[in-house]
């Protein structure tokens, strides 16, 4: 009798391949979507080249994994550029000391880039101190 019950017990439970890869899927897809998490919420306190590229490639891993949808975070993907480097408003000036000249630009965010890189100082003060130290800006 307790051999009956015990095999009918067993009749219900599933411990079949498919709930192996779901398993794994699950924790893959989980690991995943921990690090897209992250991405996306420095990407929203910093908005950087850095960033943006980092949470490009969280989304595109969490995307070509086996477990993953191929349109995961299609929100969050669009609202991002395509070239994370181009995160600049258009306004640039070439500034020239010794014959050596640099590009500034002015960032979504103000600040000035330089090479695509975000200097973390408004684009007006940066080239006003530019100025201020010898440098010709046009």
């Amino acid at each position: 009798m307790i051999v009956a019950i015990f095999s009918m017990a067993l009749g219900f439970t599933s411990c079949g391949e498919d709930d192996v890869v779901d398993f794994v899927c699950d924790a893959v897809e989980e690991e995943l979507r921990v690090d897209v998490d992250a991405a996306f919420a420095d990407w929203q306190a910093e908005d950087t080249p850095a960033t943006c590229s980092a949470l490009k490639d969280a989304i595109d891993a969490f995307r070509a994994s086996d477990c993953g949808s191929a349109d995961a975070y299609a929100a969050q993907r669009d609202a991002l550029p395509e070239d994370c480097s181009a995160n600049v408003s258009g306004t640039c000036v070439t500034c020239t000391a010794q014959g050596v000249g640099i590009e500034i630009c002015e960032g979504s965010n103000g600040n000035a880039f330089v090479a695509g890189i975000d200097t973390e100082i408004g684009y007006s003060a940066y080239v006003s101190a530019l100025q201020a130290s010898g440098s010709t800006c046009n």
